[in-house]
């Protein structure tokens, strides 16, 4: 359960204090030998979802290959539920462009100082429409390299790098479908879902490093994130956490510059 104060210089209308229950999830797995199975089904705002539904073989004690519908392993959180989260939400970078639960495989190998991932998939468009309304699925790879040379302990040190690939993704306009990409993060909470960056790629040929480039005539926003989150474990079924940021969004085509301050309160339960 969250609750959270909001603090908006602009749009102050759509940030409004409050309480919710972002997420409440029930599911189900199976071992048998190298083989896994899991199923979870999540319930937020009144909406029920899928969330993992995936199969895994270990091939041994470092590799295994798991296929279904699942979080690939992108960036340095992205691969990791909420329980686990050290700073409560997932960083903006990742949430722009990351496409979260996705159908597909992923091999994954980690030994040692080293821990790697090679993900073939389709777009996430794949669980919510048929082939014969999306047209041509879109597909793609990505990978995460890892290097681990403090891991023991409360000593840590990682080094990584993430990277992707894919085709234009599916788009309700005819004239955009498979042939454009809209890439967006919200602000960092579940309480108020307000949307931060937006950009609309028609003809996606260039990479950005933000989702804003005035000679391509996207305007998608530039934004800044300082965050503090203190995690306490009650117990091992419970965390309380509390985290305050201010985040600095402009550079936005149609919207005013925003910068919004909040902190907010979490109770999570996990079984």
């Amino acid at each position: 359960m969250d609750a959270g104060v909001f603090g908006a210089d602009q749009q102050q209308d759509l940030f409004a204090s409050g309480v919710a229950i972002p997420d409440v999830r029930m599911g189900l797995g199976a071992k048998y030998g190298n083989w896994k199975a899991k199923i979870d089904i999540g319930y937020a705002f009144n909406k029920l979802s899928p969330k993992d539904i995936l199969i895994e073989y270990l091939f041994s004690k470092h590799t295994l290959l798991r296929g279904g519908y699942f979080v690939h392993q992108f960036g340095m959180q992205s691969a990791t539920s909420s329980s686990f989260k050290i700073s409560m939400e997932e960083p903006q970078s990742n949430n722009a462009f990351f496409n979260g639960r996705l159908v597909g495989l992923m091999l994954l190998h980690q030994k040692d100082a080293f821990m790697g991932t090679l993900s073939i998939f389709a777009e996430n468009e794949a669980m919510k429409q048929s082939s014969d309304k999306t047209g041509s699925q879109g597909v793609g790879m990505m990978s995460r390299l890892l290097y681990r040379p403090m891991r023991e302990g409360s000593k840590r040190f990682h080094i990584g790098i993430s990277g992707a690939w894919e085709t234009p993704r599916y788009n309700k306009e005819a004239g955009k479908n498979h042939s454009s990409y809209v890439l967006e993060t919200p602000f960092p909470t579940r309480i108020a879902k307000v949307t931060a960056q937006q950009a609309n790629i028609d003809n996606a040929t260039f990479l950005y490093t933000d989702l804003s480039n005035s000679k391509a005539g996207i305007l998608g926003g530039r934004l800044n994130d300082y965050s503090l989150t203190f995690n306490y474990y009650i117990n091992k079924y419970m965390i309380w956490r509390v985290r305050t940021s201010y985040t600095a969004v402009g550079y936005r085509a149609g919207k005013d510059n925003t910068n919004l301050s909040l902190i907010e309160n979490r109770l999570q339960i996990k079984f």
